[in-house]
């Protein structure tokens, strides 16, 4: 549960058998097509010239071809070349584009640019789709950072009731937050919904439960916002 599985998460492509405009051409699909054959095979510098020869009036096609190369270029740690893609292919799909907002706020983060991630989250988050849920998280840990604690148990909780990866994770920090806010039985509970949840070890869900048991049986609550850390990037 390290932070590549979520870039692996983030950067999933966007099959070219999704829902077809009306008109499309074959010779983009194929662009298309080719293109995420190469990035199946790491092939990242390759296949952005094929993207590139998408067709712009292709709609849905070119908006997916843009958003796959700024994966391209957020795999060769290009990453402000990787937010600009992501840009375009929001603006194409006039920012209706969660998976495209998401991957934008990823990016702006690892750079530090905080307030702009937040904004693409909260777009990612704006309606029911797969990723919501990861949205959310990540506007939680925003939160969490910058000492917002009962926001971020909110946004960890709602996180948690989506399914996906980030659901182990968004229970396991809901479970810190509740403890840095003293509610040590919460916590716990947390912290073991983390454990089912999660599908292998999960160390940090693990010292975070024994922890907060030792603090319940010693009444040493004093310690808990001392202690307890954020797990933030798990999923």
């Amino acid at each position: 549960m390290v932070s590549k599985f979520l870039l692996l998460f983030a950067l999933l492509f966007v099959a070219s058998s999704g829902p077809k405009v009306v008109a499309q051409s074959q010779g983009s699909r194929e662009f298309l097509d080719s293109g995420n054959a190469l990035v199946r095979q790491e092939r990242y510098g390759e296949a952005i010239p094929e993207y590139l020869k998408v067709e712009p009036n292709q709609s849905d096609l070119y908006s997916q071809s843009l958003y796959n190369i700024g994966v391209c270029y957020y795999e060769l740690q290009q990453t402000e070349r990787a937010i600009s893609y992501y840009g375009e292919a929001l603006a194409v799909r006039k920012f209706d584009y969660p998976r495209a907002a998401y991957a934008l706020g990823v990016a702006l983060e690892d750079l530090g640019r905080t307030t702009e991630a937040r904004d693409a989250f909260i777009r990612a988050s704006k309606r029911s789709s797969s990723w919501l849920g990861p949205a959310l998280f990540k506007l939680g840990v925003i939160a969490f950072t910058e000492g917002q604690l009962n926001s971020a148990s909110d946004l960890f909780r709602r996180a948690s009731l989506s399914s996906g990866a980030h659901r182990a994770a968004s229970h396991n920090n809901l479970g810190v937050t509740l403890a840095r806010l003293g509610r040590l039985s919460e916590a716990e509970k947390e912290f073991q919904y983390a454990l089912d949840q999660a599908t292998e070890d999960y160390e940090d869900a693990q010292h975070n439960l024994d922890l907060c048991r030792a603090l319940r049986q010693t009444a040493t609550t004093g310690k808990t916002r001392r202690n307890f850390e954020l797990t933030a990037n798990t999923f």
